[in-house]
């Protein structure tokens, strides 16, 4: 990379860092850990790492590519914070938290969806290259597995007669069964598979039943916390790079522990700093829109400015073939029709 390059992306990279950090505060109230306000300040920080490894250029920058590797932990990140705000609803209200589940829950989900496929659908039409009107009903990828795991965690809590802890065992059974489903179906599935990433709807069920045990333990001896997760992150962030092509091994359960190493050291900074700040929560409560809409702003902005946005991105970003990344938005979802899925 050139060294204006090295310095555009490391005030990329120091914006994004400044939204996940901004307006912390030393030691918050018990009550504070994970709340609301700080998953979605959280919520807000990984919404921009994952659009920053979207961007849709053409040529290659270590930079990137390197956060890339881990972006994946953003939608690990979205999946505990659903299956957290599941639980804590179950556990405040009790069973009639169900009632209506469906009704309050799909228009939100789906409506954002119809809207993005909507200005998909124009841009198609706009620019010389129509998509069928089936585009309409494409749902994305991310949103079939959120699905899947809402399914699991209402049929278990609205039918099963056992406890509560039971089915919130049964619950991560699901979740585990879809994942390994998920990772062994490969190429063969029709839709893109999130295997490793699904398990954040587990370990928001898992914090929920334990966050105040969790938050005590994590402060009661914060230095050794910090060193013990930042080392776990640090050391198997470095074999999973090392081992990522690995199958199973590499491209799995190295995964699975990298997520679960870097979750728990969020968790132990939310323990000890109170995150949030006026940007970072406006970012978290759209952060669902902003990640349906952003391949398609791309692809648009690029089209209106005639390749001229994607030039200057590239000189921003680096040089460098980039044969493996997105392109058009048209190519990056989900679906409920036949779609070749690209990611």
């Amino acid at each position: 990379m050139a060294p204006l390059d090295l310095i555009c992306m490391g005030l990329v990279l120091a914006l994004i860092a400044a939204v996940g950090v901004g307006g912390a505060r030393r030691h918050p109230a018990r009550e504070d850990f994970f709340s609301k306000e700080e998953s979605n300040a959280l919520r807000g920080f990984w919404c921009l790492v994952i659009i920053l490894v979207h961007v849709p250029v053409a040529y290659q920058n270590p930079i990137q590519d390197a956060v890339g590797s881990f972006a994946y932990i953003g939608v690990t990140f979205f999946f505990m914070t659903s299956a957290y705000g599941l639980s804590l609803g179950l556990a405040s209200r009790g069973v009639r938290a169900l009632d209506g589940f469906w009704i309050r829950r799909l228009p939100k989900i789906l409506v954002p969806c119809l809207l993005v496929n909507v200005l998909k659908l124009v841009e198609s039409y706009a620019f010389g290259s129509p998509d069928s009107i089936l585009t309409l009903l494409r749902v994305d990828n991310w949103v079939v597995w959120l699905l899947l795991c809402y399914l699991a965690f209402w049929a278990t809590n609205k039918f099963l007669p056992v406890d509560k802890a039971r089915k919130d065992l049964l619950t991560v059974g699901c979740v585990a069964l879809l994942s390994v489903v998920g990772y062994v179906a490969g190429d063969l599935s029709p839709i893109y598979r999130w295997p490793t990433e699904i398990w954040g709807f587990a370990w928001g069920i898992l914090l929920s039943r334990n966050k105040d045990h969790l938050c005590d333990a994590l402060r009661c001896r914060p230095v050794a916390s910090l060193a013990l997760t930042t080392a776990a992150s640090v050391l198997i962030g470095f074999l999973y790079l090392k081992c990522k092509g690995v199958p199973f091994f590499g491209d799995y359960l190295l995964k699975i522990l990298l997520g679960m190493a870097l979750v728990m050291l969020m968790l132990v900074v939310d323990s000890l700093l109170s995150l949030g700040s006026r940007l970072n929560a406006i970012l978290g409560s759209i952060s669902y829109e902003v990640y349906l809409v952003h391949g398609t702003v791309f692809s648009l902005v690029s089209e209106i400015a005639g390749g001229a946005f994607v030039g200057a991105i590239h000189r921003v970003l680096g040089r460098g073939n980039r044969s493996g990344r997105m392109g058009s938005s048209r190519d990056w979802g989900l679906c409920f029709v036949p779609c070749s899925p690209s990611i």
